[in-house]
């Protein structure tokens, strides 16, 4: 069996095959090297020790079935060892004792004078050549699934790995550790302020894809020089019935902004929205329900995707845009209206200036003439002032004498 470009081959004897497609995560294998390569981390509780086969029930483990990866327990084993008694092979107090076999030679052993008897054995421990195989020290290697090039630390897991699927890495503390579980998911967790996760690359591009099926990639983080975009697919050919957005005004104004604080820290005041109000809006930017629970009855929190709102609130601009470009351009006709009538008092009012002053020229003049025709009268008045009172006599004269020649007729005809 060996490990190459990705996959694990076994020989048939002359060929080698692929195992499956590339390795599964979570297998363990054995290389000559002291350290794994890239995507594999080395299974350090295999450290000195021989790796052997869990229980399942087959009674071989004195320790019952353990979980894949927890090592045997130690155990001191007990020695049992007769010694026959025989009169004066011990001593009570101070004094000589004997132990030892007696096959018709003398009596084997130590003595002391005093206190406690010390006894010792003496022989040679190996007396002929192991024949059994001898080990061989190899470096056990756990496939990640991911490759560490680029990575300045060696990347170790150690922990729980089972035929579930099952890879739970824990740290000291029983805290901080990752779990990846053949159902599909991954769940990691760090107790101190540094990230649970570090991905990059050397150049511009994805560093996380993510797929909805087999093939159909539907976003990924990518980074650039100095940035990281987060992005969804919106390729025109995997759209249809595309049409303008309309009365994008209206339904934002139908949102409910809110500043409220989380539960949870009821110290930090934030300002956002409440889930299922958007939902009456704009569905598809919330998840789950109003007041949804599990099947155990338990609370499923419904959350937002702001960033879909993004296409909403641009329409929405367009329009208060497309408004405002009306009132500019009713304002500038207005304007140039008024500029027009301005232009056109301005003109009136050099005509009526003119006029002013050719009526007031003409005043003048009549004036001028008035005043002489005014003399005239009042020298023409002074002309006249004899005649007028020889003219008044007269008349007086003739107003008696017709009333004298009245008064003799009325006497006649009486």
């Amino acid at each position: 069996m060996r490990y190459t470009s990705g996959t694990m081959q076994v020989c048939d004897g002359s060929n080698w095959g692929n195992i499956g497609i590339g390795v599964p995560t979570g297998t363990i294998a054995a290389f000559a090297a002291s350290s794994c390569p890239n995507g594999w981390s080395e299974y350090t509780a295999s450290r000195g020790r021989f790796l052997r086969g869990i229980d399942n029930g087959a009674g071989n483990d004195p320790n019952g079935t353990r979980s894949p990866g927890n090592t045997q327990d130690d155990a001191m084993q007990d020695h049992n060892h007769n010694l026959g008694s025989t009169a004066d092979r011990y001593a009570s107090g101070t004094g000589r004792s004997d132990i030892g076999y007696n096959n018709g030679q003398s009596w084997n052993g130590s003595y002391e004078s005093s206190g406690p008897q010390t006894f010792g054995v003496g022989g040679t421990p190996r007396v002929s050549s192991e024949t059994r195989p001898k080990n061989v020290a190899v470096t056990f290697c756990v496939y990640s699934g991911f490759q560490s090039a680029g990575v300045n630390t060696n990347a170790e897991f150690s922990g729980t790995f089972s035929s579930e699927g099952l890879t739970d890495v824990p740290t000291t503390g029983g805290q901080d550790g990752v779990l990846l579980n053949a159902n599909g998911y991954i769940s990691a967790y760090r107790s101190t302020g540094n990230a649970v996760g570090y991905f990059g690359r050397p150049n511009d591009g994805a560093v996380i894809n993510f797929y909805r099926g087999a093939a159909t990639t539907v976003g990924s983080i990518s980074v650039a020089a100095g940035a990281t975009a987060y992005n969804t697919s919106s390729d025109y050919r995997l759209k249809d019935h595309v049409r303008p957005l309309d009365h994008a005004l209206d339904r934002v104004g139908m949102l409910q902004p809110a500043s409220f604080n989380f539960k949870t820290d009821p110290d930090v005041r934030m300002d956002g929205f409440i889930a299922h109000e958007v939902q009456k809006v704009a569905p598809y930017a919330v998840t789950g329900e109003k007041d949804g629970k599990d099947k155990d009855g338990k609370p499923v929190y419904q959350q937002i995707d702001y960033g879909k709102l993004t296409p909403l609130l641009t329409a929405a601009i367009q329009e208060l845009k497309r408004m405002l470009d009306t009132v500019i351009a009713d304002f500038k006709n207005l304007a140039a209206k008024v500029l027009g009538i301005q232009e056109e008092l301005k003109q009136v009012k050099t005509e009526i200036e003119d006029e002013l002053k050719q009526v007031r020229a003409e005043n003048a003049d009549l004036r001028r003439a008035l005043d002489e025709l005014t003399r005239e009268v009042k020298m023409m008045r002074e002309v006249s002032m004899p005649f007028k009172a020889a003219n008044d006599n007269t008349q007086a004269d003739v107003k008696d004498r017709l009333q004298e020649k009245s008064s003799v007729k009325q006497s006649t005809a009486r």
